[in-house]
């Protein structure tokens, strides 16, 4: 197996990997690296913690991992095929600084005078190398258009550790991200207000066609989701479930943690459904799901007691979603507009 860096998300993979006890060659399997690669790894992450009786012990932590990978492609600097090239950088800064030519100019110059300096610049790498003040004397007001200072953003990370044993959004195929087929759903929940009940709604959403379901639940814990898919498929079976609810994507909440809960059958102990994480704090990935929930809010409205409302009343809320009229879908609803397409078929 060839050796490969790792990325942020199997970093992470790794350090739950390691806490589960799981041995080196097993995680280097799952990971798809060679056995020396998760070595290095461990090695380059692992720190010195204190326990809890003032001992210490070395452990492996992913963002430390990161970290450190990051410093050293930082460290890199440039190309070492022209950083030291003295005469290619003095001309450079020659056609920058005396003649005003623009990085574009200056590459098309040195690939015409290859043989005289051995290698050529790119536009890009040009602007990069003067941004980092490596072509001497030649600075950004020189540049025809030169950006301004580049600012180093925090930026949170995408990874969650809660459902890092599940299938990420990264992974699900590109049919049902172009939406070119029905039975894919997102799911979400709608929860009472604060001090006010536990009770909550399950919100399925149908990816293509916008079909609502919409389930109670009486709290926001993981056996409750899995509660409520499980009597789904005892009602219509499990083949029925499996052709219907081909995947399901929902975000990081902790009433979704049970990726296994939610991907097997209660029946056979088989797969169900194909189950994907969005990223966390990216609810754009379930834009769908998420316009579903505020036309239920219409009829649930914020801070309101989920308790409160009857089974009637939800399922005429799911009748009243699936049966109003979208824009677009030219005016019709999501059932005229199903009909539609199946009378075209």
């Amino acid at each position: 197996m060839n050796g490969k860096n790792l990325t942020e998300r199997e970093r992470y993979e790794l350090e739950t990997y390691l806490k589960l006890g799981m041995r080196k060659p097993e995680i280097a399997r799952r990971l798809g690296c060679c056995l020396a690669t998760v070595y290095n790894e461990i090695k380059r992450g692992s720190v010195e913690l204190l326990n809890s009786d003032y001992t210490t012990r070395i452990e492996y932590c992913a963002d430390r991992g990161q970290a450190v990978t990051m410093e050293n492609q930082k460290n890199k600097g440039a190309c070492l095929k022209a950083r030291y090239n003295t005469d290619l950088l003095n001309a450079v800064s020659d056609l920058i600084v005396n003649h005003k030519y623009s990085p574009y100019a200056v590459s098309v110059v040195l690939s015409q005078k290859v043989a005289l300096y051995g290698v050529t610049l790119c536009e890009k790498t040009i602007y990069n190398y003067v941004y980092r003040g490596l072509i001497p004397d030649a600075k950004k007001s020189h540049l025809p258009y030169h950006k301004a200072a580049r600012k180093n953003k925090s930026v949170r990370s995408r990874i969650s550790l809660n459902n890092i044993m599940g299938n990420s959004i990264e992974k699900r195929p590109e049919h049902i991200n172009k939406r070119q087929s029905d039975g894919h759903w997102e799911m979400d929940t709608v929860v009472s207000g604060q001090k006010k009940s536990k009770t909550c709604l399950l919100v399925l959403t149908e990816r293509k066609t916008r079909e609502e379901e919409i389930y109670r639940m009486p709290d926001k814990c993981a056996c409750s989701t899995v509660a409520v898919l499980d009597s789904i498929e005892k009602s219509i079976g499990s083949d029925a479930f499996r052709q219907r609810y081909q995947s399901i994507t929902s975000d990081n909440g902790v009433e979704f943690l049970d990726s296994d809960g939610i991907s097997m059958s209660c029946i056979d102990n088989k797969p169900r459904t194909a189950y994907y994480y969005c990223h966390p704090y990216c609810s754009s990935e379930r834009g769908s799901n998420e316009n579903a929930n505020k036309l239920i809010r219409r009829w649930v409205p914020k801070g309101s007691d989920i308790s409160q409302y009857t089974d009637a009343h939800i399922q005429q809320v799911a009748d009243w979603c699936n049966n109003y009229p979208r824009r677009m879908f030219g005016g019709l609803s999501v059932k005229q507009h199903n009909k539609l397409i199946q009378a075209r078929q």
